[in-house]
């Protein structure tokens, strides 16, 4: 052992205690710094916990109103179960619009840099829009919030609820899987609300504008052109010259003739008699409206024009369009006809004749009771049609928007109220009822159009606001579960 004098020992136990103190330094410093690195974690945690809470309460989508007017607001939430309802009715035919439900909305490109969720979004956006000024035009003129109304919109609530006991899913997940993260039952009944309460102003409205036949007259009178037609027949040549098509036309002056023409044409491009025939028996003619512009309404309307006419049209540098003034000019004086219908669908697999056995069924059992509400009651039991609900109703058919079998019983001359039969079309087999004739065509595109005006003008009455920003910040990537 070694001897130390009293100075060196007392600068032994300096050290000592510098020593010491030091370690206790370094032990409070690592303790320091392992409660700081738990905290930070805990900070992270919390934050990163809060934000996945707040968004997922709906919180943050209920902060930013999107559209708003004097009365009425619609924040994200309830924009992104209507935005969602809205990419619910399309979904089926995603494919044809380009859209695929594999990847964010927001990702792809409609054109430029406008993508799918712009698209779909201004859509949805202007369907709100519509809601938001008839509101506010019923809260204005004390149009009423009805108590059925208020039943119907539990009504839906109830059936999502349902749909989600089915799905084996709570009812806040069933919305988030279909409306996106954050929407939750009362978003869904306060954008129902404006809605509906929209939908009554709106039915309202027209009601108080309905036009008188003094005015239908005088409106018609006034703007006689956009309501005068002229029918045509085209067909679309290629890789053709233009003036020698011009030429061989002219020599064109009858339908058999023009027929003729395309199948010469057809033949040429090495198609057979049968394919070329099924061409031209599939022409149909097309309504062009005199107030219009353009090179064929100068054709369809000239003061000489004639059925039977033909004109050969330069669309590029090598396809021509030839047409046929298959009508002159007239109004639509025809009346409009109401009908019911109970549609069972056939597809490539199904039987034919079993389908048709029971369609037969259906109408036997009609005709025990030749009543309409008997039709509509089996209507609503058997029917596989969107119409089902309304008993089938269809209202108002015009000619030209329906398939041809369907449109013809419609149109049968002899038809007359309480008629019934079995018309297949592409779609199945149609139950037919006829309910009655409705106004002439002429006349309610007239009424239509003055009321078209005041709603212009109503839009026009009311500011509604829109905001960007907030717009976008609805969730368009979540994917909708099918």
């Amino acid at each position: 052992m070694k001897n130390f004098d009293s100075k060196t020992k007392k600068a032994a136990r300096s050290e000592q205690r510098k020593a010491a103190e030091q370690k206790k330094k370094i032990v409070k410093i690592s303790i320091i710094s392992v409660v700081a690195v738990i905290l930070c974690a805990a900070i992270v945690f919390g934050a990163v916990w809060g934000v996945k809470y707040w968004q997922d309460s709906g919180n943050f989508l209920r902060t930013k109103v999107a559209v708003k007017s004097d009365n009425y607001k619609v924040d994200d939430a309830m924009l992104s179960y209507q935005f969602y309802t809205f990419y619910d009715e399309i979904y089926s035919s995603l494919g044809t619009y380009g859209i695929s439900n594999n990847s964010s909305l927001k990702s792809q490109t409609f054109y430029s840099n406008y993508t799918w969720f712009d698209y779909l979004m201004n859509s949805v956006v202007n369907q709100v829009a519509e809601y938001v000024y008839y509101c506010e035009w019923g809260k204005a003129n004390s149009v009423p919030f009805t108590d059925e109304t208020k039943a119907d919109i539990d009504s839906d609530i109830e059936l999502m609820k349902e749909n989600a006991e089915e799905d084996g899913i709570s009812f806040d997940e069933y919305l988030v899987s279909n409306y996106g993260r954050g929407v939750k039952e009362k978003d869904v009944r306060n954008m129902l609300e404006i809605q509906y309460y929209g939908q009554i102003c709106h039915d309202a409205f027209a009601e108080a504008h309905e036009a008188t036949d003094e005015q239908i007259t005088a409106y018609y009178n006034a703007h006689k052109d956009d309501f005068t037609y002229a029918s045509v027949i085209s067909y679309s040549l290629e890789n053709v010259n233009y003036d020698a098509v011009k030429a061989s036309l002219a020599k064109v002056d009858s339908y058999d003739a023009y027929k003729a023409y395309i199948t010469t044409y057809l033949l040429g491009k090495g198609k057979s008699e049968d394919e070329a025939k099924e061409t031209v028996d599939a022409l149909v003619p097309t309504d062009i409206c005199a107030a219009n512009e353009g090179e064929i309404v100068d054709f369809a309307f000239a003061d000489d024009a004639k059925v039977g006419n033909t004109i050969a049209i330069s669309e590029s540098d090598n396809s021509v369009s030839i047409y046929y003034l298959s009508e002159l000019a007239h109004r639509y004086d025809y009346k409009l006809k109401n009908v019911r219908h109970i549609l069972l669908k056939t597809d490539e697999d199904a039987d034919k004749e079993v389908t048709l056995k029971k369609a037969q069924s259906l109408l036997d059992e009609y005709l025990e009771d030749p009543t309409e509400d008997n039709f509509i009651a089996i209507c609503k039991d058997n029917s596989e049609d969107t119409t089902a609900s309304n008993g089938g109703l269809i209202a108002d058919i015009a000619k030209g928007n329906y398939v041809k079998p369907f449109e013809d019983w419609c149109f049968d001359e002899e038809r007359k109220p309480g008629d019934t039969g079995i018309v297949e079309s592409t779609y199945g087999y149609h139950i037919m009822y006829f309910v009655n004739e409705g106004e002439e065509k002429w006349s309610l595109d007239v009424a239509d159009a003055i009321l078209a005006e005041a709603e212009s003008e109503l839009a026009n009455s009311f500011t509604v606001k829109f905001d960007e920003e907030k717009l976008a910040s609805v969730p368009g990537d979540v994917r909708v579960k099918k």
